[in-house]
C-alpha cells in the first residue's frame, strides 16, 4: 500500500536543526531560560499537539510572538522530532553553562 503524506501537518516538515536556534533563541530571552510561556513542552516534555496548542494560546496573549512562533514550528514536527529537539536544546544549554562555569566564554 503506498503512503501518502499525513494531512494534517506540512508537506515540508522543518528539522530538528532548523528550528533548534529558534529554540536557544527563545530560551535565551530574559525570563525564558526554563521555557517561557513553552515551558510545559520545552522542559516538562509534555510533547502532544493540546499541549503545544495551549502554550501557544498564552504566549499569544501574553503578547510572546516569539513564544507563538515557536509553538507553530514545534506543531509541525512529529513527536519524535519534539523530543529530539528537547533534548537537543538541553544539551545545548548544558554545554553552554558548562563553557561558562569553566571561563571559556
Amino acid at each position: 500500500m503506498a503512503r501518502g503524506p499525513i494531512p494534517d501537518r506540512p508537506r515540508h516538515r522543518p528539522t530538528v536543526p532548523e528550528v533548534l536556534p529558534l529554540a536557544l533563541a527563545y530560551l535565551a530571552q530574559p525570563g525564558n531560560a526554563v521555557g517561557g510561556h513553552l515551558h510545559i513542552v520545552l522542559d516538562d516534555e509534555n510533547l502532544r499537539d493540546t499541549d503545544i496548542l495551549w502554550c501557544i494560546k498564552v504566549a499569544a496573549h501574553a503578547d510572546d510572538l516569539a513564544g507563538a512562533t515557536l509553538g507553530v514550528r514545534l506543531l509541525e514536527l512529529t513527536r519524535t522530532q519534539r523530543r529530539k529537539l528537547v533534548a537537543s536544546v538541553w544539551a545545548a544549554a548544558k554545554s553552554r553553562r558548562w563553557t561558562q562555569q569553566a571561563g571559556m566564554v
